[in-house]
């Protein structure tokens, strides 16, 4: 919420541009790190060998999930490149953006998960509970977003990209069965195991 405000008064009323879309992006990075400094002050920081040591332990393994996960998140961008002039490309990109808002809930609902996970918390008793919970929302969400994404592409992008109106329809109720992937990946990277989903081919 706080990113789409800030985007809309940097971007849209100061008219700062793309160095104004990258400023709008600060308060996901400043809400957290306010939100750590009281006990930061309280305990002052400090080097602790054993967190470091198992925070690489956990890390070395979800992170490679992780980043296949992103690579393979935007292949199918990269493809399509190579067999596709860029007018194409921008279409096809501009399109899984807007088809890609459906995610935000579901994305933040696995960080919750795996973190519950991490602290060993009975996964059992979660996972099942979210991923229902998951399908319910996310089928609203991609009403929501199918409603107003021709809106967002014609008018937010601009009427040059009513190309993608065609691919965003085509992906937009894939973005359901991604969502739950999406969500139990949670599950094995809160147990510190590689990503299931990296694996899976590019939607």
């Amino acid at each position: 919420i706080t990113t789409a405000l800030a985007a809309v008064v940097i971007v849209g009323w100061l008219g700062w541009g793309v160095a104004g879309a990258l400023i709008a992006t600060a308060p996901t990075l400043v809400l957290p790190i306010s939100g750590g400094l009281r006990m930061l002050i309280r305990n002052r920081p400090a080097l602790s060998m054993p967190v470091y040591r198992a925070s690489l332990r956990y890390g070395a393994r979800v992170q490679v999930g992780a980043l296949l996960h992103f690579l393979n998140g935007r292949f199918d961008v990269l493809v399509l490149s190579a067999f596709a002039p860029l007018s194409i490309v921008g279409a096809y990109a501009i399109s899984q953006i807007v088809a890609e808002l459906v995610l935000l809930f579901p994305n933040a609902l696995g960080y919750v998960l795996r973190a519950q996970v991490a602290s060993s918390a009975p996964e059992a008793s979660l996972a099942g509970p979210a991923v229902r919970l998951n399908g319910t929302l996310v089928a609203f969400c991609v009403l929501g977003v199918a409603a107003t994404g021709p809106l967002m592409i014609l008018y937010g992008f601009g009427p040059a990209f009513r190309p993608a109106l065609v691919p965003f329809l085509v992906l937009l109720p894939g973005m359901w069965f991604l969502s739950a992937g999406g969500l139990v990946q949670g599950t094995p990277a809160g147990r510190g195991q590689r990503s299931v989903q990296a694996w899976a081919v590019p939607h």
